[in-house]
């Protein structure tokens, strides 16, 4: 299994990457999400994939309830 980390993954070459993986998930694992501003599409990515980390690189939005699968962080 490949691991994957998609930077600008709510962009458009990131979702076209992400529907890749969505085709072939025996495949892949993503492993890191990250996004700069929205926020709102990376906490639906991550429900879906399931990633250890997600970055939203906008320190002054409010970040998502931590849970066990996903450890977020900003402003990186």
């Amino acid at each position: 299994m490949i691991r994957v980390a998609i930077l600008g993954s709510t962009g458009s070459i990131g979702c076209s990457a992400l529907e890749v993986i969505r085709r072939h998930p025996e495949q892949y694992n993503v492993t890191m999400l990250a996004a700069n501003r929205n926020i709102d599409a990376l906490e639906a990515q991550v429900s879906e994939f399931r990633p250890k980390k997600a970055v939203i690189c906008d320190s002054s939005l409010e970040l998502p309830k931590a849970n066990e699968a996903t450890r977020w962080e900003s402003g990186i």
